[in-house]
């Protein structure tokens, strides 16, 4: 529901941000968290996070994958601007227009 902005960054500048923001924390003696991007974060990005042929499946496992649409609201409601809320708000919302 909420809208981020999200830009393709070179990882020379993602390492820079993450210097920064990373050198503002410890300068600030842990006053100002660095949440935003850290460089274990740009490490992480460079390499894909592909699983190789020979792994293991969900079958293999025992695990019956669930579609992300089914449960995506049961797991995200913590991060509506309403919180639990919201569906209640959208519904006032819509009775207030009509």
């Amino acid at each position: 529901r909420r809208r981020r902005l999200i830009v393709n960054l070179p990882f020379w500048v993602g390492r820079f941000m993450a210097f920064g923001f990373g050198a503002m924390q410890t300068l600030s003696g842990g006053l100002i968290h660095n949440s935003i991007l850290t460089r274990d974060q740009v490490r992480q990005l460079r390499r894909d996070n592909v699983v190789s042929d020979g792994a293991m499946g969900f079958a293999d496992l025992g695990i019956a994958p669930t579609d992300v649409d089914a449960v995506l609201d049961e797991y995200l409601w913590v991060y509506r601007p309403g919180g639990q809320y919201s569906a209640l708000q959208d519904s006032a919302r819509n009775l207030r227009n009509t």
